[in-house]
């Protein structure tokens, strides 16, 4: 969850040491995280524009 969440440490990412593809994996899941909140909160402000 500390992977996709962007939210501070959760304390999974220090249990969790990747190497080689689970690294790209789990920067993979980051960018994915970054990605989905930005949306999430452009789709917010734009719902929230429409009401003014």
């Amino acid at each position: 969850m500390d992977l996709v969440v962007p939210f501070p440490s959760l304390g999974q990412r220090a249990a969790w040491d990747p190497s080689g593809a689970a690294k790209a994996a789990a920067l993979a899941l980051t960018v994915a995280g970054w990605i989905l909140a930005t949306a999430v909160a452009g789709g917010a402000a734009r719902v929230l524009n429409r009401g003014g």
